[in-house]
Parts: structure tokens; C-alpha cells; sequence
């Protein structure tokens, strides 16, 4: 199953936390307007950036993301 990112589990991850003290867990790997654009969903993390959102968030891919199917519409 193919699962896609969702910034309103990514906003919802973050909690009452700041931008600045989940990036600067990382030192900074990702800045506070990059996690700004995850979380408005302008963006999705790379794959090079992405497991330091992880890290920052605490969390696994699957906390953060949800099922999407590929199926071609009928």
C-alpha cells in the first residue's frame, strides 16, 4: 500500500511545541519555514530530509502519513 504524507498529521505531531524547538532538536537539519511548508502542505520533506522530521517529530512515517490508493478512476 502506498501511503503519502500528511501535513495535518505533521501540524498535529508538533503539538503546542514551537517550529524553532522541533528543528533545533536536529541542529537545525531542516529550518522552521521548511517545517512551516510541510505543515501547510506546499512541500513535502525529501527523502534526505525526511528522517530528521522524524527524529525531530519523535515519531515513525507511519505517524505521519496515510493510505492512498493508486488506483486508476473508472
Amino acid at each position: 500500500m502506498y501511503r503519502t504524507i500528511s501535513p495535518t498529521k505533521i501540524k498535529n505531531r508538533r503539538g503546542e511545541q514551537t517550529r524553532k524547538a522541533v528543528v533545533e532538536r536536529i541542529g537545525f537539519v531542516i529550518s522552521e519555514q521548511e517545517l512551516f511548508s510541510y505543515e501547510k502542505g506546499d512541500y513535502k520533506p525529501s527523502q534526505k530530509k525526511l528522517p530528521y522530521l522524524l527524529q525531530a517529530l519523535d515519531c515513525t512515517f507511519d505517524d505521519i502519513s496515510e493510505p492512498y490508493e493508486l488506483a486508476v478512476p473508472v
